[in-house]
């Protein structure tokens, strides 16, 4: 029997909240909520991963919430962190516009909502969505029956407790018309038993994700052009039917088959970092939502030494495939005789287990460390603090310095630069500092200032150029938490949070397209930058291009490579054609072989991206081979006909192919080798060897003294003329020694290089 881990309670919770979002349940358990203790709220968890438990007694302003979840096996020990309950902020903020907006949409996306508060949406003064719950980011259905004029935006507010926020109008509504044409959905496979997720492309924004899995409907409401569609029963081995439509419209796609195969083994998990004491709580990703995880202490077994025992200490269930998870009390770093014990995972779905995760050891201590750096400014209305430089395996949170409460869920810390996201969008003039604990790192930073908007709100400047079919649009001056929209000939097409000064927005569908006009509008709570301005436009680009090698030669195959960059920016155009001599041979960063004949002349090249660049032509200039040689090797010696007395000092080689006018070949050295072109087709060349030789003498030779001097030698015959087929020939020549007398009876000294033959 392996006890329940004890499970993490979310946050926002107030005095009003209906339900607390609860995660590392169980499928089954019994979920209680305790407030200092005591007992405020109780559920059942219907499947593993997360639980919205129902809050039946009111808990009080600072009191702490923890669970307790109960399963057949046993209960687990309470939450170890609770949730503080806060007031509610007054005002209220307004709402937040997350999700696409057409006429055609069964329901809009809002964050920035308050648990227990009532929403409201109009468009032109009526109303067409009602809703509220539980959740900081809810869907708010449209209402059957109601009109949604295009243009027009559509206003959002929320009330609780006789306290209302601001209304907030979003950007015009997109019109979407009964002749929709809505394309069948993608959907990624292999799609698998006991799954709770699928990946979807093709997607047209803002319309309604219909799979039907074995009779069993799941609908998701579809934020973008392409997602992973999540939490949905799992799924049943068969098929699985999925469709999109615009319900409002009697607009549905033709349905794709998806095969739904047998149940697979979940996937390894992994241990995100050593694990700190201080705060017992392991995170793991490469997880399978639905899938339950059982976590073990490997250590070394006492009663047989060099064994090591793993043991299970308790299991949860996982909601997403990254989460963190609460330990049991009485875990230790190290066993009773000092060795440590290390922590592993396993995860199981479906009656199937996946291999056990690396284990990770408990964190050894160090430091002190730094706390994180708040990364400001902050402003009023933003929705997320960036802190940097946070230490591995510890935890992170944001708080106020005006109520010293945290501002949102502490964050288990596994990458330096963490992105915290409040439970309430800040307010001005509040002053927010860093909390972490854990390894050592245990600090608070300085409280920055949330300072208010300025006013007017920047507008975003847009990284020109823009090109056709861009995939993104750059854009910078954004206010750190804005959210950012992109409207393309002032009609809305998609929206990001930001989380820096600067952001990449998705172009979506249709592709952008020469002489569209871009435009970015940024908005926080109610207040956005000028929604109408000169926007940029998309235009064509130039390309520079270069070719790697430069020069092929004629009769060989080369592997080439033409690049392209934008001329304008610099940035690399992969993937666009490239044409030789009118065909296409491959694309742009891509090597291709090329193999240029005999004769052929430079090759006219062209790169193509039509729809994004102009037509930018290159060529490779090819040369012709080196004619075919064969090697004539040529020696004389010796070099010391007289040891001692006469010596070779000097040797040059002059070789003249009869069949080239003009052209002779030279090298130097006693031995010396030359390359010759190869003569005429089954012609018996002729070629000449000169031969202009170099002798020191010195000393008495056949009774003649000669004092210290150097002369040049003969050569017989002079030159040499030998046959040349175009194979390797070698050519000797002796050197001869000897003494005559001039007119005037001086003794004179005569070297001859005589030929010896070839071989």
């Amino acid at each position: 029997m392996v006890l329940p881990l004890p499970p993490i309670v979310h946050g926002p919770i107030t005095r009003f909240s209906p339900s607390v979002r609860v995660t590392g349940v169980l499928a089954d358990a019994t979920v209680e909520l305790f407030a200092d203790g005591g007992q405020i709220g109780k559920s059942v968890a219907g499947s593993n991963g997360t639980v919205w438990v129902t809050i039946f007694d009111t808990p009080n302003a600072g009191q702490l919430i923890t669970a307790v979840q109960t399963t057949t096996d046993g209960s687990s020990a309470p939450s170890p962190q609770g949730v503080p309950v806060i007031d509610l902020p007054n005002p209220l903020p307004s709402p937040v516009f997350v999700s696409p907006l057409t006429t055609a949409m069964s329901a809009v996306r809002l964050s920035g909502l308050v648990p227990g508060a009532s929403v409201t949406i109009s468009n032109n003064g009526t109303v067409v969505g009602l809703g509220g719950g539980s959740e900081t980011t809810a869907w708010i259905p449209i209402l059957a029956g109601a009109s949604l004029d295009a243009g027009t935006p559509l206003v959002a507010e929320q009330t609780l407790a006789g306290i209302s926020s601001p209304s907030v109008a979003s950007l015009p509504l997109v019109q979407i018309g009964r002749e929709v044409d809505l394309p069948t959905p993608n959907v990624a496979q292999p799609v698998t038993a006991c799954e709770t997720s699928i990946n979807v492309s093709g997607i047209t924004p803002s319309a309604d994700l219909i799979a039907d899995n074995e009779g069993v409907v799941t609908t998701w409401f579809n934020p973008a052009e392409a997602y992973a569609a999540w939490g949905a029963p799992q799924f049943r081995q068969g098929k699985m039917l999925v469709k999109q439509a615009f319900p409002r419209l009697n607009s549905e796609s033709g349905t794709t088959t998806v095969p739904v195969g047998p149940p697979v083994t979940p996937p390894t998990p992994t241990i995100q970092s050593d694990i700190c004491p201080q705060i017992a709580q392991i995170k793991l990703s490469n997880l399978a939502p639905g899938s339950v995880v059982t976590v073990y202490t490997r250590a070394p077994d006492p009663a047989n030494p060099g064994t090591i025992v793993e043991t299970a200490i308790g299991t949860a269930g996982v909601s997403a495939s990254s989460e963190p998870f609460n330990l049991p009390p009485g875990v230790n770093p190290v066993t009773s005789a000092g060795q440590p014990v290390l922590l592993t995972a396993a995860q199981s779905r479906c009656g199937l287990t996946s291999a056990k995760a690396a284990p990770a050891k408990f964190a050894a201590a160090g430091g002190p460390y730094m706390v994180p750096i708040l990364a400001g400014p902050l402003y009023d209305c933003a929705r997320v603090v960036v802190m940097q430089s946070a230490h591995p395996g510890s935890q992170v949170e944001a708080r106020s310095a005006a109520t010293g409460l945290p501002l949102g869920d502490p964050v288990f810390v596994d990458q330096p630069t963490v992105f915290f996201k409040t439970w309430f969008p800040l307010v001005e003039d509040d002053k927010v500092f860093i909390r972490q604990y854990g390894c050592n790192a245990n600090g608070d930073s300085a409280a920055d200032r949330v300072y208010p908007l300025p006013a007017p709100i920047p507008v975003p400047e847009i990284g020109a150029p823009v090109r056709p079919a861009a995939p993104f649009v750059y854009a910078h001056g954004f206010l750190r938490g804005a959210r950012a929209h992109l409207l393309v000939n002032g009609v809305l097409r998609s929206s990001v949070d930001t989380q820096y000064s600067d952001a990449w927005i998705p172009v979506g569908a249709p592709p952008l397209t020469e002489e569209d006009v871009v435009f970015v509008v940024q908005t926080l709570c109610a207040h956005a930058s000028a929604k109408e301005g000169r926007g940029v436009p998309v235009t064509r680009g130039h390309l520079k291009v270069s070719v790697t090698p430069e020069t092929v030669e004629r009769g060989s195959t080369a592997s080439v490579t033409v690049t392209a960059v934008d001329v304008d920016t610099g940035g690399a155009v992969t993937g666009a054609q490239v044409l030789l001599d009118g065909k296409v041979v491959g694309s742009t960063d891509t090597a291709v072989s090329f193999s240029p004949k005999a004769g052929q002349p430079n090759p006219a090249g062209l790169v193509k991206s039509p729809v994004q660049y102009f037509d930018a032509p290159f060529s490779i200039t090819l040369t012709d081979p080196p004619p075919q040689t064969g090697k004539l090797h040529l020696n004389v010696g010796p070099g010391a006909p007289i040891p001692q007395k006469v010596a070779l000092t000097g040797a040059t080689w002059t070789v003249t192919p009869q069949w080239l006018a003009g052209q002779s070949f030279t090298a130097n050295g006693a031995s010396a080798t030359i390359a010759l072109p190869q003569p005429p087709a089954g012609s018996q060349a002729k070629v000449t060897v000169s031969l202009a030789t170099t002798w020191a003498v010195a000393g008495e030779i056949n009774g003649a003294v000669f004092p210290p001097q150097t002369f040049p030698g003969l050569m017989n015959p002079d030159p040499t003329v030998l046959s040349w087929t175009g194979s390797g020939l070698t050519a000797g020549w002796w050197a001869l020694v000897s003494v005559s007398e001039d007119e005037d009876g001086n003794a004179r000294l005569n070297v001859v290089t005589t030929f010896q033959g070839v071989q």
